[in-house]
């Protein structure tokens, strides 16, 4: 039994994103307002682009906002739904873009920033992938400004990616 219940579970998983995509339809026509599974922020002609999700994504578009006053092609998307994982709509999203950087405040011991670890696994294969940066920051809800999200970029530019999750303050 519990092979079907597991197989059941994952055929069901796998309805989940246009189940979302529909509901997120008929939220638009009611309200004017859509949301999508990922959102994209200043992404046309990034050269790095801020994966993100929750809360951290506000800081991130101020950080997007002064990176890109510098001259900085910086973008970021943010993953509104995160299980299961929309790896089709991301690859698409960052399909010719050099370098990603992922924030996470979700640490699993053993395993790093679950966003970046699922993000490379959704990454793999991929023809030109992007270089994939990822840092835990702001874990336990500890603030995170826009002005070190900045560093952040700057650390990934200056370094070569790295398979585990990065600690940062």
């Amino acid at each position: 039994m519990f092979y079907r219940h597991r197989q059941a579970l994952g055929a069901a998983m796998d309805e989940v994103p246009a189940v979302a995509l529909e509901a997120d339809r008929e939220w638009s026509e009611r309200t004017g307002r859509a949301y999508g599974l990922i959102e994209r922020y200043r992404c046309d002609g990034a050269h790095t682009v801020i994966v993100a999700m929750g809360s951290m994504c506000g800081t991130a578009r101020d950080a997007v906002d002064a990176l890109r006053d510098q001259g900085q092609a910086v973008g970021l998307l943010k993953v509104r739904l995160f299980r299961p994982l929309p790896a089709q709509a991301l690859r698409e999203a960052l399909a010719g873009v050099p370098e990603v950087l992922v924030l996470d405040r979700n640490y699993s011991p053993g395993h790093g920033g679950v966003l970046h670890q699922e993000l490379r696994a959704a990454l793999y294969g991929m023809a030109a992938a992007p270089r994939l940066f990822g840092y835990l920051a702001g874990v336990g809800g500890v603030n995170v400004p826009p002005a070190k999200i900045a560093e952040f970029v700057g650390l990934a530019n200056a370094s070569e990616p790295q398979p585990e999750s990065i600690w940062v303050r």
